[in-house]
């Protein structure tokens, strides 16, 4: 199996009205409570390339003044919820549908004892 390198790394300014939406949890339950919202002030673009390969590809992740969790969504200047990992959302209101239901499958799953 190849190996993967981590070659190069840029910053570069976000444009205007990019968000991310980071899911909170209710303390009590773990249940989705609404997203907090932090602007997004610049992209870090990491490209990678495969050991003996030309081979590569690159990614671009968000970056902010304050930390976000591993679970965030982002908001686009359209109005449109991007989660990296899993689907696009036509608005901030199906993208809080979803968190809710990812957030009460979680909390259901880890009070199993």
């Amino acid at each position: 199996m190849k190996e993967m390198k981590e070659d190069k790394v840029n910053i570069i300014p976000a444009a205007p009205r990019f968000f991310i939406l980071d899911p909170m949890t209710a303390m009590e339950t773990g249940i989705f409570d609404g997203f907090v919202k932090e602007p997004i002030v610049a992209w870090r673009i990491v490209t990678t390339h495969i050991y003996d390969s030309k081979d590569a590809f690159s990614v671009a992740e968000p970056g902010t003044l304050e930390t976000v969790g591993d679970n965030y969504f982002i908001l686009t200047p359209s109005g449109e919820v991007i989660d990296p990992e899993v689907a696009w959302f036509k608005n901030e209101e199906d993208a809080a549908k979803a968190a809710k239901e990812q957030m009460s499958k979680r909390a259901a799953t880890s009070n199993i004892s």
